[in-house]
């Protein structure tokens, strides 16, 4: 709409066009500002602050999503202004007016950000805006600063949590049953602490003894429990700590591993790994799901419980059978990663064949095993509107609960002579039933 000088009765416009040539987003999970600009970058920059959005996938899928939204505000100009003009109904908040006559540019366009009305009198529209040419006093650092997380506190402590989503069966070989993910936001230090409990099956042992008998000698033999070795492992960014392995040594049953690391020298904005590994001999070991309870805690630390779009893969090879005299050459592995669309159900691993000669070698199976990921989730009462479930088992009132009362009614039914009421119950879609109260006519 075209507001005209005989419409207004006064009016003021900035001499500056407010523009955007740049976007900061903030990395909630590294607590760093991410800065994307246009060429020149001369205009004002739109901070979009911690976008819930823009937390989750791969870095490179969110910063084409920022460059897209810098893409489009890059194309928006306008001229703020303040002027009252004659009362018209259908203006509404974010009209895109333009003005004419006077001193006004009719080639510029400008959306009204706020507006005054009184009744049987003048209407005041403004659209506000800042002077891009402000903005340069400001250099690109100060302009990242600015972006950086407020809530951060270099005094506070955070946790990072872990449960093992998958069970576990140590033998002899390395097995990982810890792996953990955290970004450090400051030069500091951070501990390690574990408790996994751990079902130990230790080989048996054969013993013997010879006693005497009625003057005779009698061999006598039996088996006995024997003793696990465990041995622990500590990977931090994929480095080794060959200085220090915690041992235990047990017999069969449950036992409690308790574990502890200090993590020192941790960099600043870094992405880092701390990772656990256990192997033993004279038995075997087995950790449940969700029996490996870890945390990381340290001031300065950020920790995302959402998944940032990294895989992490391995695989084991046993030993091939020793051939005598026959030397097997060194084998060399070449990884290429590619994007490839996920199947499911199946899964696909090929090989390329080690040639032996005339020789053969032994067939080998692969058993891979699927595990679901824990994902906590909190569901709020306001999301009642946009979810499917049934009302009448669960409550939504205060919180998400399971329904523990229910309320039936009885019908009246045919009789022979007088009237009666059935009522029916049914108990099947219950674990169980604490207690039944039969009311009549509202009182017990």
């Amino acid at each position: 709409m075209q507001i005209s000088d005989k419409q207004r009765f006064s009016s003021s416009f900035s001499d500056f066009i407010t523009r955007y040539t740049a976007v900061n987003s903030t990395n909630q999970k590294t607590a760093t500002a991410e800065y994307y600009a246009a060429t020149p970058d001369d205009g004002l920059t739109m901070n979009l602050g911690v976008n819930p959005l823009l937390q989750f996938g791969l870095r490179d899928t969110g910063e084409k999503i920022i460059r897209n939204i810098l893409n489009d505000i890059s194309k928006v100009r306008y001229v703020p202004f303040d002027s009252e003009t004659i009362g018209n109904p259908a203006l509404d908040i974010g009209d895109v007016i333009s003005f004419s006559g006077g001193q006004a540019d009719e080639t510029q366009i400008a959306a009204i950000t706020g507006m005054t009305v009184k009744i049987n009198g003048k209407t005041s529209l403004k659209c506000v805006g800042k002077n891009p040419r402000l903005s340069q006093a400001k250099s690109k650092n100060d302009k990242n600063i600015a972006g950086l997380l407020n809530a951060v506190e270099v005094g506070k402590i955070t946790v990072h949590s872990y449960m093992n989503s998958s069970p576990f069966t140590v033998g002899e070989n390395d097995t990982e049953v810890v792996s953990m993910e955290f970004a450090s936001q400051d030069d500091t230090d951070a501990e390690f602490h574990g408790s996994i409990l751990v079902d130990i099956t230790a080989d048996s042992i054969q013993k013997s003894a010879t006693a005497k008998i009625d003057n005779k000698d009698v061999v006598m033999s039996w088996n006995e429990d024997g003793r696990v070795t465990l041995k622990v492992t500590y990977v931090i960014n994929d480095n080794v700590m060959n200085t220090y392995y915690p041992i235990e040594t047990w017999h069969s049953g449950k036992h409690i591993l308790n574990l502890y690391y200090p993590i020192s020298k941790l960099e600043a904005n870094a992405y880092n790994t701390f990772n656990v590994r256990l192997s033993v001999t004279g038995g075997s070991a087995f950790i449940d799901r969700m029996q490996a309870l870890c945390t990381i805690t340290g001031q300065g630390l950020s920790a995302g419980n959402a998944w940032d779009g990294r895989l992490s893969f391995e695989e084991k090879f046993t030993l091939v059978p020793s051939l005598g005299v026959v030397d097997v050459r060194k084998t060399n592995e070449i990884i290429v990663p590619y994007t490839e669309v996920p199947k499911p159900i199946r899964l696909t691993d090929t090989f390329i064949p080690a040639g032996f000669g005339k020789l053969t070698t032994l067939r080998f199976i692969a058993e891979p095993q699927m595990n679901p990921i824990i994902v906590t989730e909190i569901i709020e009462p306001a999301d009642r509107a946009e979810m499917t479930f049934n009302r009448q088992y669960v409550k939504s009132e205060t919180a998400f609960e399971i329904q523990t009362n229910y309320s039936f009614a009885s019908f009246e039914v045919p009789i022979d002579e007088g009237r009666m009421s059935r009522l029916d119950i049914n108990t099947e879609q219950f674990a169980r039933i604490d207690s039944l109260e039969v009311r009549r006519n509202g009182s017990l």
